[in-house]
């Protein structure tokens, strides 16, 4: 029984240190991504980019296009409502999730395409639970990933 608790306890330290190796890589690896993809769009110009480490926000966004985003939250959360944005064709949000969680609201008629990665955690689309008409000309592109946390896509 003392092996069995010793064990369990060393799995999930290596885990840990394996979820903050990772994050580092992420973090550098998606500076180098957003240097060379978002090329053209300005900050602040229908595109968001926040972080959140042991903390969190919620915030109201009202793009008119979304072009796209980049959300981090380490131990965090962060809620972004994009309900009073539009879409003109597709855009993309890299997610990085570290034992924390993101909510997005966004539009009943948006299509979601779901590119993020989940280990140890999850991603939750309230549309497969309704089955709601999307508009297929309208496609928010979801990429990233949540380790021990959580992505969360709700409907207005």
């Amino acid at each position: 029984m003392e092996n069995r608790k010793l064990f369990i306890k060393n799995l999930v330290i290596v885990l840990v240190v394996i979820g903050v190796i990772g994050a580092i890589g992420n973090i550098t690896e998606k500076n180098k991504k957003s240097e060379t993809a978002n090329e053209g769009i300005e900050e602040g110009k229908n595109y968001f980019e926040y972080s959140y480490f042991m903390s969190g926000a919620k915030k109201v966004l009202n793009y008119n296009p979304l072009k796209g985003g980049d959300l981090s939250c380490v131990m965090g959360g962060g809620e972004i409502d994009l309900t009073g944005s539009t879409l003109d064709g597709t855009a993309t949000i890299d997610v990085f999730c570290l034992m924390g969680g993101a909510q997005f609201t966004i539009p009943a008629d948006w299509t979601v395409q779901n590119e993020a990665v989940a280990v140890m955690g999850g991603i939750h689309d309230e549309n497969d639970d309704k089955g709601l008409e999307t508009d297929p000309n309208k496609v928010l592109i979801l990429d990233g990933s949540a380790v021990m946390g959580g992505i969360e896509i709700k409907r207005r």
